[in-house]
């Protein structure tokens, strides 16, 4: 993390903080404690009276399994290897840095003055993506975990399971189709789905009425609602095409209609015109 901020008392307590770790780096400052620390800075930022945020506020935070492998004198290259990689001048700003070792995973906080000798400012323009990427480029030379790669491996991994998602669900809509190409009612509807590698699970709700159906993936184990991969699929679609559950089955309010409908098709594709009544 890095971003420039305005700085203050507050800040510096934080950081310098002796109950919260210890400092492992400094350049250009004398103070002892938070407060003299602070004072010191202000020698150089009050140079330039125009600028806000003239300090750099950074953390840099290894994986756990690399900081806990790590000493004092590894914590303090770590920081002037970070710094370089971000283009600063380590060597002629002041900076202090504290590493806080409070929780399980040790970072460290680094106080940067943006302001030169000159008056002028190190440039802040995109700080914290050019933080991150420094802070891989350094993980990567030194064999360490990089939280930038940790993240591009998630997307990636992300994006692999969502083409495998996209894959099984234009499967499972194939299979669909093809069952439903015949006259099959909802009991050999579901068993020819299980022989594709899918289970048609009805969904019953708390008055047992059945009320829908989701569709498994037998190899993968995802369960998805039938809608979500194609509005065919829903049972209140499939009704309407006549395949229709057992008579006996409690059907939910929702798909009394589609039902009507589903055996008003089947009667007329049969020849029948005798009325129907739907047993609850």
């Amino acid at each position: 993390m890095a971003k420039s901020v305005s700085g203050g008392g507050t800040l510096f307590n934080y950081v310098c903080n002796p109950e919260k770790g210890y400092e492992v780096d400094r350049n250009l400052i004398s103070g002892i404690n938070s407060k003299e620390i602070y004072d010191d800075f202000k020698l150089y930022i009050e140079q330039n009276q125009r600028a806000t945020n003239k300090i750099l506020s950074m953390v840099l935070s290894p994986d756990i399994k690399d900081g806990n492998n790590m000493q004092k004198d590894d914590f303090k290259s770590l920081i002037r290897e970070f710094l370089k990689e971000l283009d600063i001048d380590y060597k002629n700003q002041p900076y202090v840095a504290f590493l806080h070792t409070e929780k399980k995973h040790n970072h460290i906080h680094i106080l940067f003055s943006r302001v030169r000798d000159d008056g002028s400012l190190i440039k802040d323009n995109h700080i914290g993506k050019k933080a991150q990427w420094a802070a891989h480029r350094v993980a990567e030379k030194r064999g360490f975990i990089s939280a930038k790669q940790v993240m591009i491996d998630k997307i990636k991994t992300i994006e692999i399971e969502k083409n495998q998602i996209n894959s099984v669900q234009k499967q499972i809509l194939n299979a669909h189709k093809l069952i439903t190409s015949c006259s099959v009612n909802y009991e050999e509807y579901k068993l020819k789905m299980f022989e594709h590698g899918f289970k048609v699970k009805p969904f019953l709700n708390k008055q047992d009425q059945l009320q829908g159906h989701r569709i498994i993936d037998l190899h993968t184990g995802i369960d998805y609602k039938a809608s979500d991969i194609h509005r065919s699929l829903s049972l209140s679609n499939i009704m309407k095409s006549g395949i229709l559950p057992d008579k006996n089955e409690m059907l939910h309010k929702t798909l009394e209609n589609p039902f009507d409908e589903g055996l008003k098709q089947l009667l007329l594709f049969e020849g029948k015109s005798e009325t129907y009544k739907y047993k609850r």
